[in-house]
């Protein structure tokens, strides 16, 4: 009877172990339900020289909830499509992919850097010289072996309020990488184009946090 117990025990503590989610979506640190739709992403004009980027109030990143790296397929699709861009693109996973080239608005790619344990990533689909107000909802699916979590992303093109914010309120802000690591103090905001390209979160004194790509 012990033996039998025993075995019981193990095949269940099995069970749950192969039931144990390894990694999960969150917007602003906080869990994203599987399937929920993302709001609040702004494609906005580029702080200087009238060039195009994002400024983005919410951060979506991937978590690895596990103490081992984890490489994973990323699988993106565009429906719903009213803006008016010449090209789109997604960046995760240390690598950037133009979505122009593939059909249907459709990509799936191995991510270049796996997700590091006890880590994460950020998330990122740039319009690229966007004319016109519109819109763009996007399906993200993230897999890792037999597990697999998806999102749907609402993408929108507005003006750039956040920029007018913070040059209301000095002009100076705090620029962080996307792990969370400060870069710059008190650093003009009509110099963000100077630094080195990539991805970054600035805040102004008394404004929002806002996402910041670097071409």
């Amino acid at each position: 009877m012990k033996k039998i117990f025993t075995s019981i025990l193990f095949a269940t503590c099995a069970l749950l172990g192969l039931n144990a989610q390894s990694f999960e979506f969150r917007m602003n640190g906080e869990k994203v339900a599987d399937g929920a739709t993302v709001t609040g992403f702004s494609c906005k004009k580029h702080i200087v020289k009238q060039q195009w980027t994002h400024v983005t109030e919410d951060i979506l990143s991937l978590y690895n909830l596990t103490d081992n790296a984890i490489k994973y397929t990323v699988e993106l699709r565009f429906y719903d499509n009213t803006m008016n861009a010449s090209s789109y693109q997604v960046c995760m996973g240390g690598q950037c992919q133009d979505i122009s080239k593939f059909v249907d608005g459709y990509i799936k790619y191995d991510a270049q850097d796996p997700l590091p344990a006890k880590g994460s990533t950020g998330t990122l689909i740039d319009a690229i010289t966007t004319q016109t107000d519109g819109h763009i909802f996007a399906q993200l699916t993230v897999s890792a072996g037999l597990e697999s979590h998806s999102v749907i992303i609402k993408f929108e093109y507005s003006d750039p309020a956040g920029i007018d914010e913070i040059r209301n309120n000095g002009g100076l802000v705090d620029v962080y990488n996307v792990a969370g690591n400060l870069v710059k103090s008190n650093y003009n905001v009509e110099r963000i184009n100077t630094l080195s390209h990539g991805l970054y979160i600035i805040r102004g004194k008394n404004t929002k946090a806002y996402k910041v790509v670097v071409k």
